[in-house]
C-alpha cells in the first residue's frame, strides 16, 4: 500500500454523481435500487440531509418494520457526517473510524458533490484492487 495516497484529496477518490432518492419512497423500492445499482447507500433528497444505507434497512427489518409501507425518511440516518471535498483520504479514514461509518457524503461550499466509501478508499490505496474483487465474483 502506498501511504502517500492517504494525502490524496477526497475529491479524487469519491464516487460521483451521488444516487439520491425521494424521502417518500418505500424502503422496499429503495432496497431494489441498492441491489440493482450495486451500491450501499442512497442520499435522501430534501432540505434536511439524510442517508439510507444497507445497514439501516437491515436494522429496520430486524425490528419489524414493513419495508413495503415504511418510507426511506423513516429509516434514514439524519445526523449525516460529511467531509469537505478538499480534505484528504487520511482525514476521511479518521472521520469514518471516529463515527463508525463506511460512507461519507462529500460537500463543497455546502453542496453535495460526491460520496466516499471504504471501497473507494481501498481502490485508491491498493493497486489492482478491482482485479482482486473481480476474482471473487
Amino acid at each position: 500500500m502506498d501511504t502517500e495516497r492517504l494525502e490524496t484529496p477526497v475529491a479524487e477518490q469519491m464516487t460521483t454523481p451521488v444516487r439520491t432518492v425521494d424521502p417518500n419512497l418505500a424502503v422496499a423500492d429503495a432496497a431494489r435500487v441498492l441491489w440493482d445499482e450495486r451500491i450501499g447507500s442512497l442520499i435522501v433528497d430534501g432540505s434536511d440531509p439524510a442517508i439510507l444505507t444497507e445497514s439501516d434497512i437491515a436494522r429496520g427489518v430486524a425490528v419489524g418494520v414493513d419495508p413495503a409501507t415504511t418510507t426511506v425518511r423513516e429509516l434514514a440516518t439524519e445526523d449525516v457526517v460529511t467531509i469537505p471535498a478538499d480534505a484528504t483520504v487520511r482525514d476521511a479514514t479518521v472521520r469514518m473510524t471516529d463515527h463508525e461509518i463506511k460512507k461519507l457524503p462529500v460537500v463543497k461550499q455546502g453542496e453535495l458533490v460526491g460520496i466516499l466509501t471504504t471501497t473507494d478508499i481501498a481502490r485508491g490505496l491498493v493497486p489492482g484492487f478491482d482485479d482482486v474483487v473481480a476474482a471473487f465474483q
